[in-house]
């Protein structure tokens, strides 16, 4: 299977300017009929408010950061990230803190196989199937250089294998606000009230702790896995209303936020 592409290739380029420009050796992954957000472009670099790329913290923002994964999209389930999140806990990698990240991420490649044999870990590209439960708003952190204002800061997509759900149940997926497609708003991602396909590299969040039998982590979000889909590529919306009619290789029944969004704005009826 085709590699995402190396995080340490992305922090060639000086630190001064990445601490200034958001810059990266790629097109953003978004479809030309898209508009793009870019004024956190100009707000924050690459690695955040890190000033030596070689840090554990720069290596985390710039893997957080990664609009250039590279390869094959490969199929998820609630499962295989419940199997991603067992099997770094099982080889004693998945406990860390925003004060202890790890030196070496590598221990994230290559963690676990889906029920396709395909090997997945940091940098795969990934598509998940699932209910939205919530879109909230990133606050203060390194990777937006501290900034606050809803330009500068992440998406935080609450994503649930069901309608009734808990969000300890859930898995995070989260928009970058670089390049970020001005479609891809609170409003328009919580519009559907149907099964949504989420298309991203795969990221493993070290500075936090998942629930645990069903309890938040102080200080923590509420999923059950700190894998995430992070950055967000593609987001589509099924024309089906049911998790069953709606399957994540079969790419007819899916169609693109954005054209969705146009859709129901035309009046056109809702999935069945």
């Amino acid at each position: 299977m085709k590699r995402g592409i190396s995080i340490t290739l992305l922090l060639l380029a000086t630190n001064a300017l990445y601490a200034q420009k958001f810059t990266m050796s790629c097109d953003p992954p978004f479809p030309d009929r898209l508009e793009l957000s870019t004024q956190a472009n100009d707000d924050c670099g690459i690695i955040g408010s890190e000033t030596d790329s070689t840090t554990a913290h720069a290596k985390q923002n710039a893997a957080k950061n990664n609009l250039c994964a590279t390869g094959d999209v490969i199929s998820t389930t609630f499962v295989t990230f419940m199997r991603l999140q067992a099997n770094l806990e099982k080889a004693g990698h998945a406990v860390f803190s925003s004060r202890s990240l790890p030196e070496d991420r590598s221990i994230f490649e290559d963690v676990a196989k889906t029920s396709n044999g395909d090997t997945i870990g940091e940098g795969t590209i990934v598509s998940l199937v699932a209910f939205v439960g919530k879109v909230k708003r990133g606050g203060k952190e390194s990777v937006n250089c501290g900034l606050s204002k809803a330009v500068d800061v992440d998406s935080h997509i609450v994503l649930l294998p069901s309608r009734t759900a808990e969000e300890c149940d859930s898995v995070t997926a989260e928009i970058i606000p670089h390049f970020r497609p001005m479609a891809w708003d609170a409003a328009g991602i919580n519009s559907p009230e149907v099964p949504m396909r989420f298309t991203g590299q795969l990221f493993y969040d070290a500075s936090h702790k998942p629930c645990a039998n069903g309890v938040r982590d102080s200080g923590s979000p509420a999923r059950f896995t700190n894998w995430e889909i992070h950055p967000v590529y593609a987001i589509e919306v099924c024309k089906n209303a049911s998790m069953k009619r709606c399957s994540v290789d079969d790419d007819s029944v899916w169609m693109p936020l954005d054209e969705w969004l146009a859709t129901q704005e035309a009046g056109d009826e809702p999935a069945q």
